[in-house]
């Protein structure tokens, strides 16, 4: 993949519709236009603009969380951070299943207990 103008300006567009940091400019010399250039070179244009859609569905990159931190353009673009945010790391949703397995899980556990007290196997 070669970074161009037209996909930083799709990817900046993206960002900026998240309504948290507003990106006015991301130039090829900045550090942040050379790990964009880095992450659309080895993910694609379209795998960034995916990333970015995955923080909609996150409390916490959006600085809805007890701590109040907000995601940065900067952090997200970092290579060990944009691969969180890609695989869907931060994301509610699948924090809700979790939370839901756990639920079952406790519930399971209750009853086997219950059983086991009253001395069913």
């Amino acid at each position: 993949f070669v970074c161009r103008t037209r996909d930083v300006r799709r990817i900046t567009e993206e960002w900026n519709s998240l309504g948290l940091q507003q990106l006015r400019k991301v130039t090829a010399e900045s550090t942040r236009g050379k790990m964009l250039r880095a992450r659309v070179n080895e993910y694609g244009p379209d795998a960034v603009v995916e990333a970015i859609d995955n923080i909609r569905h996150s409390s916490f990159l959006k600085g809805q969380s007890r701590e109040g931190w907000v995601i940065t353009f900067e952090w997200f673009v970092k290579p060990n951070n944009f691969v969180k945010v890609l695989e869907g790391n931060y994301d509610d949703r699948r924090g809700a299943a979790t939370q839901t397995d756990a639920a079952s899980d406790m519930q399971r556990r209750y009853q086997m207990a219950k059983d086991w007290a009253n001395g069913k196997k």
